[in-house]
């Protein structure tokens, strides 16, 4: 029989210590390791120019996501129409191939028509009102029920602006002036209608190019925010601010809605508080800020013209007769008379 020495002893000792030690070391790093939370990456954008303040409303939103979730989720943000249009960027949220994307409503209307009531003209009296009003269920539901089975989750609606008309030489005060103008209008339905009710000719034209259209005399005005005419400087091709305010906007979050319900219920109530809390910064933003931006536009040149609001208000009223049979009158008298 080998005697085993006191040595051996502890070099077999210290050989089984580390080993187990070892072993320990592994487990505990592969527990560690399927410890980590899965962490999402979230695309999001808007078509807009990349320096305009929706992107710091998607930023904050991304900041706030990432911190209630403890880094659960990483948004990056596309400015300038990278991720597609008003109109593919929403088919791509459908369809999965986007995770998110900033956009008005009314252009992804095509998965349910009724959509157009929240950005149509002398729709809203008021911005705060428009801004409570998207958070009442017995409005957004019933127009939200049949976009969600066709893939989309809105995770939130707010005020994005209000719609003044621009042109190059005309200083239009009621809508007769208009007559025989081509006016740059986005590729939304109800838009293109609200400005031939004006006597004018609606031009679809995508938001990148209406610069080089304006620039080169394809359209002779187009209507947006101070903040898109700033942004992306019509003030340089356009002479007259027409303060019509023909559109209170609504802009939203919108997100997969497979990607939505596989998050746990605790993720999905965070995905809504934090996107309320960017569109609601938003508001307050704009509504600190617009002031100052309609100064920045006449120190670059603009004229301000104070049209006849109530001749261009009657003459969009006729648009109402093709459009309250989808979105219905009586969601129409609700959202027009309500009060907060």
């Amino acid at each position: 029989m080998k005697k085993i020495t006191g040595s051996q002893d502890r070099r077999t000792f210290l050989k089984t210590t580390v080993a187990a030690a070892g072993g320990l070391a592994v487990g505990t790093f592969l527990r560690t390791v399927s410890a980590q939370p899965k962490v999402t990456t979230i695309r999001t954008g808007f078509t807009l120019a990349p320096e305009h303040p929706i992107g710091q409303l998607l930023r904050r939103w991304g900041e706030n996501l990432n911190k209630k979730t403890n880094g659960a989720f990483v948004v990056q943000v596309h400015g300038g129409g990278v991720l597609g249009s008003g109109r593919t960027a929403p088919e791509g949220v459908a369809i999965g191939t986007l995770e998110s994307y900033w956009v008005d409503p009314a252009e992804y209307a095509s998965f349910n028509q009724a959509l157009n009531i929240l950005s149509a003209p002398y729709m809203w009296s008021d911005r705060k009102i428009l801004q409570k009003a998207v958070q009442d269920p017995s409005i957004i539901e019933p127009l939200y029920a049949p976009v969600v089975k066709k893939g989309i989750r809105c995770l939130c609606i707010g005020y994005s602006g209000t719609r003044m008309l621009t042109t190059k030489n005309t200083p239009a005060k009621k809508p007769e002036d208009l007559k025989g103008l081509r006016i740059r209008v986005p590729e939304v339905p109800v838009f293109r209608d609200m400005v031939a009710s004006w006597g004018a000719t609606p031009t679809p034209i995508p938001m990148a190019d209406i610069f080089t259209s304006l620039q080169g005399g394809m359209v002779d005005g187009q209507e947006n925010p101070y903040p898109q005419i700033l942004s992306n400087r019509f003030y340089e091709v356009q002479k007259y601010l027409i303060h019509t305010s023909h559109i209170v906007q609504t802009g939203s979050i919108i997100f997969n809605e497979k990607l939505f319900q596989a998050q746990p219920k605790e993720f999905q109530k965070i995905l809504f508080e934090t996107a309320q809390e960017a569109v609601d910064w938003y508001l307050a933003f704009l509504t600190s800020d617009e002031g100052k931006m309609l100064e920045q536009l006449k120190g670059y040149g603009m004229t301000v013209v104070e049209p006849d609001v109530k001749a261009f208000q009657e003459a969009t009223n006729k648009i109402f007769d093709k459009y309250d049979p989808i979105w219905t009158k009586a969601l129409r008298d609700k959202i027009q008379n309500y009060k907060i």
